[in-house]
């Protein structure tokens, strides 16, 4: 009969354990936000927030105010690292780079100029006029005059080149027969006589050597060589091929190729009659510039014509951060160029190009830069391969050029500053790369004050481990430690209250390894408010593995709309990730790839109007988003959650769910909107799909309130009768407790009863085991198995407000291994640790004493289950309090037991437990490597079979 009980009961608890298997298996949980399951119960995308409307490159792009015809193109490579183009047209000067792509346009006064030259280094342009040399920086202002008085003889210039003295740049002007040589600046430094009066010059970058072009010769000015030619040459336009042994003239309109040492010139076949030319050393090519209602030229190597170019161009090289005014304008920080393009907001028509900026000794190159700010009509100018920021009025002129702070000279990080931005008091805030106390603050004054914002990092048991280890090793030992540091800030924005959001890449620990820190709103005094610590926000990708569990977001700019909404960037994925002005999740979207709308290193991204605006660095474009009708719902709904119109509210959520059935935030509005409706039990039904376990516990108090205000009698009737049942089953027991006349034992002590009797009289029963052997293996494995079902229970059966555990997520293994398999392992090594210290106690009595002391623990865990649903968040003090009585009562039952079998002290019991956890531990680690070195052994023999099989 007892043997039939246990199969039935064996049966039972096998057929509960399938029961709640399935259940696990078939349960519908909610996945990972921004995603649902379709009908075949597939997790799928949910409807994409944003689609790519448009992708603006550099070929897209159109200045404004066209600068009009070109009518004279100059080359200058004595800079050999970057060389340049030069183009005059009526409006004023325009840098080109060798691709024909316009740089920058310079509105100065070219009206009646013959000739032109322009300084890299300094910004100075020098243009020749009837009888002076004008010097203008790029914003046109006038610097000097050169004239005849300067001179000190009539100054009559004509060309101007750009040429290289004792690796200093000067200028040569052809006065008549004269040489007239000034430098970089515009000042004098000498006199020449020619001998002749050239009708044009050039200039030899390869050998440094001026050459002069007359009627029929051809004169090496610096060697003082002299070639002579038959055909007279016309006033025209003179070039040096890269060698320095092919030239080139146009003559009557006709172009010439020269051969000095043969003395021979034959005419270039090309179309048109060129109105100028230059040698592209670059490029080895000749470029002739050909008449045009813009600008036209064709690039010729010998007779043939290589190319030809119309029209001006743009180009964007590593577009590093991008700006917009909130107005009409966005500012694109160009940075492979060195320049900020000022667009309209469809990014395709160029207002103005900031390319030259300077004081009064030289120009600043942005070459590099990788953050840009506006503050009034202030440039702020993260200038990073330069270690400084540069403050500039719109026309260029540089304010004040910051460099690390002097009071933090100690630090032996550089000042690559990477983003910028000010607050509405003026402050200044800098980012740069290689600094992890958070970002730089400066007074409006340009002084230095202190961080900001810098990442807090996670105390591990790892990091004091490495504290305590590095106390014993030398300086190349202590190097080799992975270092726990915060995190540098990689971004940064400010919304209009003056709160600051900071957004970090992930490669290091943070504070918290949930993406709670990928973005941190904060204020000014350092603490991050987005979010509270009861209910933490969750950002970036939060797709997972269930294998590899491979997350790596890293985030790179974040960007805050007038509306609130949070927009970032992940660098990495190519993702855009939208959140409300609360921080909760709305969409995303992007990805890496080459397709039409994709990205594969995007750096900066701007909200305009309800278009998202991203950079790409790789594929030097701006991608423009435009909101679908999804997110244009989603933002609606967002908008109405604080509105007193709960009707209002539960229409726009459920039209967002109308697009995606489970959008997690949409139920967790629609939980708000029926709460506030005063629909407590509809509350909860949403709440629970949001996981929005607060919300849903304060729903469930009010809703509780009602319940037992309706069914009060019902509930009290069911208390009277379980304190009714409670009393009668107290009172039978404690019958079972009394000892019968004559009898030496009551009915408790019995081998039934014995594990309810060591409740209250553990040494007393535990003493039981070795007079009468009431000891039960039945029993004891009986409670072993309830252990594991109640586990079981625990993981589905506890109320969802206390319940963070996902049916989908079931593990029937996990389960077995921190229960039967723990039991085990805690009953062995107590047995092995007994035989070291002489104890008395079987195999049998070790189980029984084990499984009975667990008793008091898993009373309070089956009592923890039920409360769990019927009490609130804040009532789980309750439930805790229960389960430190049942877990301290069940380790005293433990430790009385040990003593009372094993026949020890209190103090040798108290050595023997901790022994016992030593034990484990190392049965635990011999398990482990036993358990891999049978995989390997498997893999060997499944290796050597498939190597027969294939023979």
């Amino acid at each position: 009969m007892k043997r039939m009980k246990t199969v039935i009961c064996m049966l039972l608890c096998a057929a509960i354990l399938c029961e709640f298997t399935v259940f696990a298996r078939d349960v519908k949980s909610a996945p990972y936000k921004g995603y649902e399951f379709n009908s075949d119960q597939v997790s799928v995308p949910a409807p994409v927030g944003y689609m790519i409307q448009d992708v603006i490159t550099g070929q897209d792009m159109q200045m404004s105010d066209s600068p009009g015809k070109v009518n004279a193109l100059v080359y200058d490579g004595c800079d050999v690292e970057l060389p340049v183009l030069f183009f005059k047209t009526e409006k004023g000067i325009g840098k080109m780079d060798t691709g024909y792509h316009v740089v920058s346009f310079y509105n100065l006064p070219v009206k009646n100029v013959s000739s032109f030259a322009v300084n890299e280094k300094n910004g100075y342009v020098f243009l020749a006029k009837a009888n002076s040399i004008a010097v203008y920086n790029t914003a046109a202002k006038l610097v000097k005059i050169v004239t005849s008085a300067q001179v000190g003889k009539v100054f009559s210039p004509g060309k101007i080149l750009h040429c290289i003295e004792d690796e200093k740049d000067c200028f040569y002007v052809v006065s008549g027969s004269h040489l007239v040589v000034l430098d970089g600046e515009g000042n004098l430094l000498r006199t020449e006589p020619l001998g002749v009066a050239p009708i044009d010059i050039c200039y030899d970058s390869f050998s440094s050597a001026l050459w002069l072009l007359t009627e029929n010769q051809i004169i090496n000015y610096t060697e003082k060589e002299t070639y002579a030619f038959s055909l007279r040459f016309t006033p025209g336009f003179f070039a040096v091929d890269s060698m320095g042994e092919n030239f080139y003239a146009v003559s009557d309109g006709k172009p010439y190729s020269i051969n000095p040492l043969e003395e021979k010139a034959e005419v270039l076949k090309v179309e048109g009659n060129p109105i100028g030319m230059v040698y592209h050393t670059d490029g080895d090519h000749l470029d002739l510039l050909l008449p045009s209602k813009e600008f036209c030229v064709g690039q010729y190597k010998g007779d043939g014509l290589m190319k030809k170019v119309n029209g001006f161009s743009f180009s964007m090289n590593d577009p590093a951060d991008m700006l917009y005014d909130n107005g009409e304008f966005v500012y694109i920080l160009d940075s492979g160029n060195g320049r900020v393009l000022k667009t309209d907001v469809s990014c395709k028509r160029i207002v103005k190009i900031y390319e030259s900026f300077f004081d009064d000794t030289q120009k600043y190159s942005i070459i590099g830069a990788q953050g840009i700010w506006i503050d009034g009509d202030r440039f702020f100018i993260a200038d990073t391969e330069h270690e400084r920021v540069l403050v500039s009025d719109f026309s260029g002129k540089i304010q004040k050029v910051m460099t690390k702070p002097q009071k933090l000279d100690s630090l032996a990080a550089s000042f690559r500053a990477t983003k910028v931005l000010t607050d509405r008091n003026g402050r200044i805030y800098v980012i740069a790369e290689s600094v992890n106390l958070g970002a730089f603050v400066f007074s409006k004054e340009y002084e230095y004050q202190n961080f900001f914002g810098s990442n807090r990092v996670l105390t591990t048991a790892e990091a004091l481990y490495n504290y305590f280890v590095k106390k014993f090793l030398n300086k190349e030992q202590k190097a080799a430690l992975q270092s726990n540091t915060p995190v540098t800030l990689s971004n940064f924005d400010i919304d209009d209250d003056g709160f600051i959001y900071v957004v970090t890449k992930t490669d290091q620990k943070l504070h918290s390894t949930k993406h709670t820190d990928l973005i941190r709103k904060i204020n000014y005094i350092g603490a991050d408010v987005l979010g509270d610590e009861e209910n933490k926000l969750l950002f970036g990708d939060l797709e997972w593995d269930r294998e590899k569990k491979v997350v790596n977001t890293s985030l790179v700019d974040v960007d805050i709309a007038p509306n609130g909404w949070i927009t970032a960037l992940d660098g990495i994925r190519g993702k855009v990730f939208q959140y409300s002005p609360e921080g909760q999740y709305i969409t995303s979207f992007g990805g890496n790839g080459s397709q039409y709308g994709f990205m594969n290193i995007p750096v900066a991204i701007e909200t305009i109007g309800k278009n998202i605006y991203v950079s790409d660095s790789f594929n030097n474009s701006i991608n423009i988003f435009e909101p679908t009708e999804y997110v244009n719902a989603l933002h609606d709904a967002f908008s109405h959650m604080d509105t007193a119109n709960t009707e209002t509210a539960i229409q726009k959520w459920e039209t967002v769910l109308s697009y995606n059935s489970n959008h997690s935030y949409a139920h967790y509005g629609l939980g708000v909107a029926y709460e506030n409706a005063g629909d407590y039990k509809a509350a909860m039904k949403h709440f629970k799909i949001a996981q929005a376990r607060t919300q849903y516990s304060k729903a469930f108090k009010e809703y509780r309130k009602t319940f037992v205000g309706d069914h009060l009698i019902a509930i009290v009737a069911g208390i009277v009768l379980l304190i009714a049942a409670i009393v009668l089953a107290i009172r039978k027991i404690s019958v079972k407790f009394r000892l019968a006349e004559g009898e030496a034992y009551a009915p408790i002590e019995s081998r039934r009863g014995l594990p309810i009797y060591v409740l209250f009289h553990p040494a007393d029963g535990f003493a039981q085991f070795r007079t009468r052997k009431l000891d039960s293996v039945v029993i004891s494995l009986g409670i072993v198995a309830a252990f594991f079902f109640l586990r079981i229970l625990e993981f589905f059966a506890t109320g969802f407000i206390f319940n963070p555990n996902r049916p989908i997520n079931y593990n029937l293994f996990s389960t077995l291994l921190g229960t039967v398999i723990l039991y085990f392992l805690f009953v062995f090594s107590t047995l092995a640790i007994s035989s070291f210290l002489e104890g008395k106690a079987n195999l049998k009595q070790t189980m029984a004493l084990t499984s009975y002391s667990m008793t008091p623990f898993l009373t309070a865990l089956f009592i923890n289950v039920g409360l769990s649903n019927i009490l609130s968040l804040d009532e789980g003090v309750f439930m805790s309090i229960l389960l430190t009585v049942g877990c301290v009562w069940s380790i005293l039952i433990l430790v009385v037991g040990i003593s009372q079998v094993q026949e020890y002290s209190i103090g040798k019991t108290i050595v023997s437990f901790l022994l016992t956890m030593v034990a484990m531990f190392i049965f635990a680690v011999l398990g482990i490597l036993l358990f891999s070195l049978s995989q390997e052994v498997v893999n060997f023999f499944r290796s050597v079979f498939y190597e027969l099989s294939i023979r």
